[in-house]
């Protein structure tokens, strides 16, 4: 177990994972945001570790040390999952993604319904298909998801300047996030302490980009073109916190899956944001996800 481990997959690529908590506990797959990587999980181990869990957090394709696999999809993400859970043998599981890692969530409640017990979701976007699905939401952000669907390239050259900035001073880099933000999310960043800060924005984001920007350009291509299974036919109990202010999956993206998932519960969070709802609620998530 540990922060660095890895697996060779029956194709040949190599997915690195963090596996922390005891062998007994219950495992829960951790399906971080876009782009971000396995490291994102650090600061939820001990939540998981005190609610019985164990954590087991996989880089997606391209994404932090794992190797990359062009044209994927979401729901070809949950065969890598599958198997890495086979080799630990986990028969049955848990999920909690946060932001980006939402749909990839719902790929394996779809995609394997016989494994996956429970998903919790936090700030996670819905379809970019629905009508309105971008009302909202800040200009930067609106901005990534269309080069993800018609500029990939353009894409990859904003982001190549991020990793840039963020290896030439990560404490400026770090800095100029926060200042980005307002509101509730804002607060809620300013409320941790400069280690907290660290694992949470510039540790996650510099391992994700440390191998070039392709897999974070592959990865969110996904996220932003049809999924290719419908929300509607999972079967798996899906609980979400939605915050009501939130400009990066604005309000009406947790609507449309609270909607569409059978059975979903939601939590609308007035004056909540994005990363607010996440530093905020991953305890109450933990609560639910590890009930009984």
């Amino acid at each position: 177990m540990g922060y660095d481990e890895r697996l060779e997959l029956a194709d040949g690529r190599l997915v690195w994972y963090l596996d922390e908590g005891p062998d007994d506990g219950v495992p829960v797959v951790f399906c971080h945001g876009s782009p971000s990587s396995r490291l994102a999980a650090v600061d939820h181990v001990t939540r998981a570790v005190e609610h019985g869990g164990r954590l087991i957090a996989p880089d997606r394709p391209g994404l932090g040390r794992s190797d990359p696999e062009p044209g994927r999809s979401l729901a070809s993400w949950a065969g890598d999952v599958a198997e890495l859970l086979n080799a630990l043998r986990v028969p049955r599981f848990r999920v909690l993604a946060v932001s980006g890692g939402g749909p990839y969530a719902l790929a394996l409640a779809w995609a394997l319904p016989d494994r996956v017990e429970r998903v919790a979701l936090l700030s996670s976007p819905g379809s970019f298909d629905i009508p309105g699905a971008m009302d909202g939401m800040a200009r930067a952000h609106r901005m990534t998801w269309l080069m993800a669907r018609w500029s990939p390239q353009a894409l990859g050259w904003l982001l190549g300047r991020q990793a840039a900035a963020l290896k030439d001073d990560p404490e400026r880099f770090e800095q100029a996030i926060v200042d980005s933000m307002h509101g509730a999310d804002r607060e809620a960043l300013e409320e941790l302490d400069a280690d907290a800060r660290r694992r949470f924005i510039t540790a996650p984001l510099v391992e994700a980009l440390a191998g070039g920007t392709k897999g974070a350009v592959e990865d969110m291509r996904a996220l932003r073109a049809p999924w290719g299974f419908g929300v509607q036919s999972i079967e798996v109990p899906v609980h979400l916190w939605q915050g009501e202010d939130d400009d990066a999956t604005p309000r009406q993206m947790g609507g449309w899956l609270a909607a569409m998932i059978p059975g979903a519960e939601a939590r609308f969070l007035p004056g909540e944001g994005h990363i607010s709802t996440i530093l905020r609620y991953a305890d109450e998530a933990f609560d639910v996800l590890l009930a009984d």
